[in-house]
């Protein structure tokens, strides 16, 4: 529930910058057994904190995220993009209790959108209910 017994529906969540991509996670992962554990660990608490910041609000039903990922160029393939940031914003946001988990029950459906922005790369996470009589408030 919301302010005032109000239900949010839609929430956005803005990263600033860039999350690691899925390569870059695979290469710290071969070096050294531990490097894989800090670099999802720190990412996850950096979404989380940043869900705290924004002020999101729980939500107790399931919910389509879209993953809006405004790059600074074309270098990086968008699967390798996407697959490394996805991990650390799910794990962040049940990190910081905005969903109860990152499983089928609570997540219909992910969509990822690449475009370019060069002064200002950053990643939007627009977070939906999709089933309002699911809410269990």
């Amino acid at each position: 529930m919301g302010l005032s017994g109000y239900i949010i529906l839609n929430q956005t969540l803005i990263l600033a910058g860039e999350l690691p991509a899925l390569n870059e996670i695979i290469a710290a992962s071969k070096t050294h057994w531990s490097r894989y554990s800090r670099v999802k660990r720190g990412n996850t608490q950096i979404v989380a904190l940043e869900c705290r910041a924004q002020k999101l609000k729980p939500v107790d039903a399931p919910v389509e995220v879209i993953f809006r990922h405004y790059r600074p160029n074309r270098r990086k393939d968008p699967d390798n993009v996407a697959g490394g940031a996805q991990k650390a914003i799910l794990d962040g946001l049940v990190k910081a209790k905005i969903l109860p988990d990152d499983t089928m029950r609570y997540i219909s459906s992910l969509h990822h959108y690449f475009e370019i922005d060069r002064k200002k790369p950053r990643i939007e996470v627009q977070i939906n209910v999709t089933d309002q009589e699911e809410i269990r408030a």
